[in-house]
């Protein structure tokens, strides 16, 4: 376990917003809704190397995350609940992540030129892989929390 760890730091995996800078995050733009969440979108869709982190004011009353859509139109998506459980990958499918915390978390995204992609819950890699250069990017809230209850912070590799 830990020769996994310290590879996936050297190969760059690592928290990195501790060296990259901090940069201007795009605008949010409302993007519609979807079974009873409201999505926003970056506008425009940054180009990688980045790193998008995502948290909420006040705990969700139930899940919220990061999506992202291929050109193709695959997605892929990064969802927390209140309980402490995740879902990462195409299809909603929750799983126990120590990590994660009932109440409030933070969710990153770290996005490549060569299509990695990282998720993380509160800087733990939750998923790791090689999927696709995002066109879209946003954030899935619940209807109930309003723009102003997200906070995101951008950060881009020079």
């Amino acid at each position: 376990m830990v020769g996994l760890g310290v590879s996936l730091s050297l190969a760059g995996f690592g928290n990195p917003t501790h060296g990259w800078p901090m940069s201007e995050t795009p605008p949010l733009v409302a993007a519609g809704q979807r079974d009873g969440y409201r999505l926003w979108q970056l506008s425009p869709a940054p180009t990688p190397p980045f790193l998008i982190e995502v948290s909420l004011n006040e705990p969700a009353s139930t899940y919220w995350g990061l999506w992202l859509a291929g050109s193709a139109g695959a997605e892929q998506q990064l969802l927390v609940d209140p309980q402490g459980f995740i879902s990462c990958g195409p299809q909603v499918d929750w799983r126990p992540f120590i990590h994660a915390h009932a109440g409030a978390n933070r969710l990153s995204l770290q996005v490549e030129p060569d299509g990695q992609l990282v998720w993380r819950v509160n800087d733990e890699i939750a998923w790791a892989g090689q999927e696709m250069l995002p066109s879209r990017i946003g954030i899935a809230v619940p209807t109930d929390h309003a723009l102003d209850d997200i906070e995101v912070t951008f950060y881009e590799r020079p």
